[in-house]
């Protein structure tokens, strides 16, 4: 466990640099963020690698739905925005067998927030309390759907709706 989380770690070091702009500041959390991320992928990938796979596909499969529907730029490959996917692995191996109150809590209260704190630090972005109200509102309302297909497609819908409605009112 100790040598996956520190491999990817090291890659989440320097995964953060590239995506920070070089700048000085920018580096010293996009780094520390990066390395944070790496080694918590290590951890989910040695406790149920199978669930953090399917939380990248879960996430592409939003993404591509997000696309599909409403034009939605796929985060890897608009600026190869990484973060949430690596989030997403993290939290689908981290989350394996746990019981569904607490992960209620952790899917819909504590990811989206998460989500946002690694782009603070990765990217240097703004916390958003619209952003965090909206997430909370898809992923509750869709966290009790069996089928992750389902799930993942209706999750995609709700955030390209929000991201058209927001293109649309400027």
């Amino acid at each position: 466990m100790a040598i996956g989380a520190t491999a990817l770690g090291a890659g989440g070091l320097i995964t953060a640099g590239f995506t920070s702009g070089w700048d000085i500041g920018s580096m010293a959390s996009g780094y520390m963020v990066g390395s944070l991320l790496g080694a918590a992928c290590g951890a989910a990938y040695m406790l149920a690698p199978s669930a953090a796979f399917a939380g990248v596909g879960n996430k592409f499969t939003a993404d591509i739905t997000a696309f599909a529907f409403f034009g939605k730029p796929i985060p890897l490959f608009d600026n190869f925005q990484w973060e949430g996917y690596a989030i997403a692995y993290t939290f689908g191996g981290m989350t394996k067998g746990i019981g569904s109150g607490l992960k209620f809590g952790l899917d819909v209260g504590l990811r989206p927030a998460v989500n946002q704190w690694v782009l603070m630090g990765t990217r240097g972005k703004d916390w958003s309390t619209e952003q965090y109200i909206v997430d909370v509102l898809i992923r509750g309302t869709t966290f009790g759907i069996e089928n992750s297909f389902a799930k993942s497609m209706l999750r995609g819908y709700g955030g390209g709706l929000y991201w058209r409605i927001r293109q649309l009112l400027g």
